[in-house]
């Protein structure tokens, strides 16, 4: 049986190999709608749609964070040595039966089911795991020019400096 390692490279590999084929197919029509007249090129508008990815909410796992813990240990000692009265909150026991109160969030948590997925909402929406789609689309005809993908955890005007420079191509 081989190693688990060469298939995931060998899958990743396929992948990528399909990912460059498909876009170079796009690029290929692409060119020939700009020779018959289809895209004119003067105008372009970027449209921005999260694409839903394939993992839940209730798949986040809370990140470890391991390169801190030794200063973060040694700052928790220092203050534990400095602190010499005991402070007691009385609480109602009412209060000791809440559990506490589960926020993820692209920073403190991940997904196990696809690693590169990112919570994002949308007004009026529930949080959901997705991807953001920027769709470069010629204002005079409405053919799609240019489609990317990034990770949902940005905002369009940071997906902007790298978009602008492919849309530009044409």
């Amino acid at each position: 049986m081989g190693s688990l390692t060469g298939k995931f490279s060998k899958g990743i590999l396929g992948d990528f190999i399909f990912k460059a084929a498909v876009w170079e197919l796009f690029k290929r029509v692409l060119k020939q709608c700009i020779g018959k007249g289809m895209v004119s090129g003067r105008g372009q508008a970027v449209y921005s749609v999260y694409i839903k990815a394939n993992a839940s909410l209730d798949s986040m796992v809370e990140r470890e964070i391991l390169s801190d813990a030794v200063a973060y240990s040694a700052e928790l000692s220092q203050q534990e040595e400095d602190c010499t009265h005991e402070v007691k909150l009385e609480r109602p026991g009412d209060y000791d039966e809440l559990k506490p109160k589960k926020n993820p969030g692209n920073k403190t948590h991940y997904s196990t089911s696809d690693l590169h997925a990112r919570m994002s909402v949308k007004p009026g929406k529930a949080a959901a795991m997705n991807y953001l789609g920027q769709v470069g689309v010629d204002m005079e005809s409405h053919v799609i020019t240019h489609v990317e993908v990034f990770r949902a955890d940005k905002w369009d005007q940071q997906c902007l400096p790298e978009l602008l420079p492919k849309l530009v191509e044409l």
